[in-house]
């Protein structure tokens, strides 16, 4: 039997533009070539590639995982914030709450993120406001985290670890020591009494 070459061509062309490796582009290509038809053989590939998520080899996967300090609150949640556009979502980029993280342990969290094969990812871990954002040992503001996604088709697991958070715990806003509101005793000291008037010099008229 003849094979189709223009059915092969345009079956294995369909299936690396949705994203298969080379080898199952040929043999998505095979299936083309069993149609008369280019036309046809290329439609039928199309729907084929599209229901077996042939695209998802063009998606990278990264699993965050962070552990977060021990002051963390059992009722917060942590949230990753940065520049997420660049992983294809719809979400915020840079916002506080930008993307919920899912608590595996008592102080671990982890987010799983897919996009672009080697998309530059900068980010920084939050408790959802703009005042609980990371700090570092000494509750000095850090730059943001940098990270660069694996390969089309691959996943990589990543671990972080937050030294502080803003405003909690070691990085808690002090009391001001004078108003600490422990009673202390205060001495009063009285003021010192006004000097008497000096004697003017002048005797008094005696009575007659």
């Amino acid at each position: 039997m003849a094979v189709n070459l223009a059915g092969f061509v345009a079956g294995a062309f369909i299936a690396r533009e949705n994203g298969v490796s080379e080898e199952e582009a040929a043999t998505f290509g095979l299936i083309g070539a069993l149609f008369p038809s280019p036309l046809l053989g290329a439609v039928i590939v199309q729907g084929l590639t599209d229901s077996s998520g042939g695209s998802d080899t063009q998606t990278a996967t990264e699993i965050i995982t962070v552990k977060v300090p021990k002051s963390t609150s059992t009722g917060k949640k942590v949230y990753l914030s940065g520049n997420l556009s660049v992983l294809d979502s719809r979400l915020p980029d840079w916002q506080s709450d930008g993307m919920p993280m899912t608590q595996v342990g008592r102080t671990s969290w982890t987010a799983e993120l897919t996009g672009p094969g080697g998309a530059n990812l900068e980010y920084r871990f939050t408790l959802g406001d703009s005042d609980s954002v990371e700090k570092g040992f000494n509750c000095e503001e850090i730059p943001p985290r940098r990270l660069a996604l694996p390969a089309a088709g691959t996943r990589e697991d990543h671990a972080d670890k937050v030294a502080n958070w803003g405003g909690i715990g070691d990085c808690a806003p002090k009391a001001d020591s004078g108003t600490t509101g422990s009673a202390t005793a205060e001495l009063i000291v009285p003021a010192p009494a006004p000097p008497a008037p000096a004697p003017s010099g002048r005797a008094k008229p005696g009575r007659s």
